[in-house]
């Protein structure tokens, strides 16, 4: 089991889901930047999972505005968009 893994994905929107649910936003960032990566890599893309990924991610985003944006880790969402951007 990789990063590259349907099963890592799932338990990193799992933890983001989490994190998301105690109200700690910026730690759920780049669990569901994980987990967004998972989706986008994978053999068959699945368009409707993404968009729920992204609208949690926006939504955390949102929600952790007061965040130093120095303190947030997007380097996993960066990179899942980075990689959907090179193969479409």
């Amino acid at each position: 089991v990789g990063k590259r893994s349907p099963l890592f994905g799932m338990q990193a929107w799992a933890c983001g889901n989490l994190r998301c649910a105690e109200g700690r936003y910026a730690e759920a960032l780049p669990l569901l930047g994980e987990a967004l990566y998972v989706e986008v890599v994978s053999d068959g893309l699945s368009v409707s999972e993404m968009s729920k990924l992204m609208d949690q991610i926006l939504v955390c985003l949102q929600e952790s505005r007061g965040a130093q944006e120095s303190a947030l880790d997007l380097e996993p969402v960066e990179r899942a968009l980075e990689a959907l951007l090179e193969d479409p």
